[in-house]
């Protein structure tokens, strides 16, 4: 009998354990709510989300970083020094930081999409200017193109829409969006040397 009570005993313990287990503690519904609210979010607003996302992702063609993978042969091909391409790099970007100004004041006087369909294709032919730019001159035209369109126009249009398109949730929006520049800078250098390595350099910036 004593070992048919600690037997039931023990049965009892058990079922209360499991029974616990069952029922999920607060933070755990804490944690739920959140993931869920978050999952809603993105699936309501993926169209702006994705837009934000990618237009900062592709400024990636207009920022230091990925205009430098070309800087050595850019420098071979017009026989610059270091110095001296980092001068035509400085001129180009304090001049696209002179006109920025003037070009966001676009976003407030028409919807960013529209401003989107200049400012993609100029980068474009930005990124080709740059591969067969056939003098100096065009090189900095080309330098100046992809910092005004690339690092300045594709940025000043995903924040100032994102900051539009949501009010309440706008920093969990930003949240969001923001990764895409951190998603540029480690996809696309290693997309570039993988094109450069197979059919050169200048294919890809055509393929940019």
């Amino acid at each position: 009998p004593a070992e048919r009570e600690v037997f039931v005993e023990n049965e009892g313990q058990l079922h209360s354990r499991l029974l616990m287990a069952r029922i999920p503690r607060p933070w755990q519904l804490a944690i739920e709510v959140v993931v869920q609210e978050q999952l809603r979010f993105l699936r309501d607003n993926f169209r702006w989300l994705a837009g934000g996302f990618l237009l900062l992702m592709l400024s990636s063609f207009g920022q230091t970083f990925f205009i430098g993978l070309a800087g050595n042969e850019l420098r071979v091909r017009f026989d610059l020094s270091g110095g001296a391409f980092g001068l035509i790099y400085m001129a180009a970007t304090l001049a696209s930081a002179a006109v920025l100004p003037w070009l966001g004041r676009s976003l407030d006087l028409m919807p960013g999409w529209k401003v989107t369909r200049f400012v993609m294709p100029l980068l474009a032919l930005a990124c080709l200017l740059l591969a067969f730019a056939p003098h100096i001159a065009v090189l900095v035209v080309a330098i100046f193109l992809l910092r005004l369109f690339g690092q300045g126009m594709m940025t000043e249009i995903a924040f100032t829409e994102v900051g539009r398109w949501f009010v309440a949730s706008r920093g969990l929006a930003m949240a969001i969006v923001t990764p895409g520049l951190q998603a540029g800078t480690a996809l696309l250098p290693s997309a570039y040397v993988l094109v450069s390595d197979s059919l050169g350099w200048q294919a890809a910036w055509v393929a940019s």
